[in-house]
């Protein structure tokens, strides 16, 4: 996988695998790294921007950043694959669980 631009979202909670974004051909996707070396599993393929990739704390999903509404917006994707699901209508960047898994933190578009 030759990317031109790479972001590092972190280890699974198991720490077998990383969470990255990474831009291929213009376009930045996330992808999921097993340390076992098989090539990567791209979970978006949207033409817009998805990055800033984090897991959930129980390992199952991974948040992440997409402006394919036209601003940017927090969702989340199964770490099997599927359809995203919208979490923000309001803009968020950089998304963080906390550590109870109670709530999801982000960064407020307009501040940012």
């Amino acid at each position: 996988m030759r990317a031109t631009e790479l972001g590092i979202g972190g280890w699974s909670p198991d720490g077998r695998r990383l969470v990255i974004d990474a831009a291929i051909g213009g376009n930045s996707d996330v992808y999921l790294v097993d340390l076992d070396g098989r090539p990567p599993v791209r979970l978006t393929s949207d033409p817009s921007f998805e990055g800033t990739p984090e897991w959930s704390l129980d390992g199952q999903w991974i948040y992440f950043t997409s402006n394919k509404t036209g601003r940017p917006e927090l969702w989340k994707i199964s770490v099997n694959g599927g359809a995203a699901s919208q979490l923000t209508r309001d803009g968020g960047l950089q998304p963080r669980e906390a550590p109870d898994g109670s709530t999801l933190f982000l960064a407020d578009v307009d501040d940012a």
